[in-house]
């Protein structure tokens, strides 16, 4: 008799998936751990005048190698003047 209980509970703790070796693989549910922001150096940039070079409707123009002349609109493109 008590071997068919131990079955039956062996049977029903395996269905339901509450082994003890899945219970120890299971993640807690619980609040996420904050992780703080990286801190980066900062950045060394060029400060660059309006007298630095030539301007078309507020953009830098810049020469390509075969001659051509463009600047880079908004969404990054070469617009081609």
């Amino acid at each position: 008799m008590p071997f068919k209980k131990l079955l039956l509970l062996l049977l029903i703790f395996t269905a339901f998936g509450a082994s003890p070796s899945q219970a120890q693989t299971k993640k807690k549910a619980g609040t996420p751990k904050t992780v703080s922001a990286k801190k980066s150096k900062p950045r060394k940039t060029k400060s660059v005048s309006v007298d630095d070079g030539e301007y078309y409707n507020g953009h830098k123009i810049y020469t390509g190698p075969r001659g051509g002349r463009y600047y880079i609109n908004h969404n990054g493109n070469k617009t081609y003047i």
